[in-house]
């Protein structure tokens, strides 16, 4: 009985450390017409320095989220 109480709590500590992008960055909506606004914000974004206590993976993870949306943005709303 305990080793099941022990794997239970490391199946939910593993599952509550799995972080999604920033709610801002991932309502961020794909907006042609206001391209450079929404890249300008994307690149303040990237900008802003690791918090005091915050993990290093969940800064790069969210640093690789922003690029990659900013990447995405650049690549769908290409100037003709």
């Amino acid at each position: 009985m305990k080793i099941v109480a022990v794997v239970s709590l490391l199946t939910l500590t593993a599952c509550a450390t799995v972080k999604d992008p920033p709610v801002a960055v991932q309502i961020m909506p794909m907006d042609c017409a206001n391209r450079v606004a929404i890249q300008n914000w994307y690149q303040s974004q990237l900008a802003v320095p690791r918090a005091a206590f915050q993990n290093q993976t969940d800064h790069e993870a969210r640093q690789a989220e922003i690029r990659y949306r900013l990447w995405h943005l650049r690549y769908h709303c290409q100037p003709v």
